[in-house]
This record gives C-alpha cells, structure tokens and sequence, in this order.
C-alpha cells in the first residue's frame, strides 16, 4: 500500500459530506419559516389555516433532516473509521518494516502509543468535527444570505465578522506548529542525551 492510499478517501465518507451539507442547506429553512411568521404577524393575516401550514412544513423539514442526517452521519463513521482502518494497517507495516536494531525496550512502547494517538486523533476529526464544520460552514453561508436579502448592510458586518476570522486561524496554525515541532526538538534532544 502506498503513501497516497493511505488517505484515500472512499466513497462513503463523501456520500456523508454530501448529505451532511444537504442537511445543513435545509437547517437554514428554519430562519425561511422563522421569517414567515413574523411577516404573517407583521401583516396581521395570521389565521389557523396559515399557522397549521406552516407547523406541517416544519414537521415535514423536521422528518427529513432527521433521515438525512442519520444517514449522511452513519455513512460518515463508517468512511472514516475505514480510512483509519488503513491508516493503521499501512503505519503497522511501515514500522515491521523498521530494524529492530532501531528500537531500544523503552521506545518501541511509545512509537506505538503516539502512532496509535495520531491515528486516533485523526479518525475523530473525519468522523465528528469534519461533519460538523461543514455543516456550520453551509449553515453560515444561508444565514449570511438570507441576512443579505432582509438588509444587506447587516450581512456586510456579518462579512466583515468573518473575514476577521482568517487571521486567528492563521495564527492558531502557527501556534500549533510551533509547539509541535518544539516537542520534536524537545524529543530529540532527550533521545540524543539517552543515547
């Protein structure tokens, strides 16, 4: 197995992006429903017919996501976890692969306690937080759009907000890979000392 299909992505874990950004675009219907009461109170047409209307619609929205996001979320754990499976496979037969003049009694434990944290690490973003920042994402793009249609001086704040976003990432990357690399340097130090 090579490097690059390691992190091949299947076709499941896409099939639960797709219906997780399809659950997101109708999770921004609410604010559309939201916005059609208060237009029917605002203009004082509010009747049961109206109101029993708009109650099945939400019901109706209501069912769907929760299909949709039980699907999309169980296709998800399951492409991810798949992905992991490989990850794992491909690491344990890059590390047999590895002289066992290279391994001293104490450090073979903890290669393969880091391997297995990272591996981890990253199952949990492809399976939980990967789903859920692209459902924010396309949940903030309809508010952002529907913002704009009700007033759009409101929306360009909203962009403004955003944009100011960019910037902490960027930073927090920084900082990420600067404490990261400080614990190589640290690790190698400590392993040259023991040596």
């Amino acid at each position: 197995m090579t490097d690059k299909n390691l992190f091949h992505k299947n076709s499941r874990f896409y099939c639960g992006l797709i219906l997780t950004v399809l659950e997101g675009l109708l999770s921004g219907s609410n604010y559309i429903v939201i916005y059609m009461v208060l237009k029917m109170l605002y203009e004082r047409v509010t009747d049961i017919k109206n109101i029993f209307s708009i109650s099945c619609l939400v019901g109706i929205i209501f069912v769907i996501r929760l299909v949709i996001y039980s699907i999309g979320y169980t296709q998800s754990q399951i492409g991810g976890a798949e992905i992991s499976k490989n990850i794992r496979l491909g690491l344990g037969d890059k590390l047999r692969k590895v002289p066992l003049s290279c391994f001293t009694q104490k450090r073979e434990g903890q290669y393969i306690n880091i391997m297995t944290a990272d591996v981890n690490s990253y199952e949990q973003i492809l399976t939980h937080k990967l789903a859920a920042l692209v459902k924010n994402g396309v949940l903030s793009v309809i508010v952002l759009a529907f913002v704009s249609v009700l007033y759009f001086p409101a929306a360009v704040i909203l962009m403004v907000s955003l944009f100011l976003l960019i910037p902490e990432m960027w930073l927090s990357f920084r900082i990420v890979r600067k404490v990261r690399y400080g614990e190589e340097f640290s690790y190698s130090k400590s392993r040259r000392t023991d040596s």
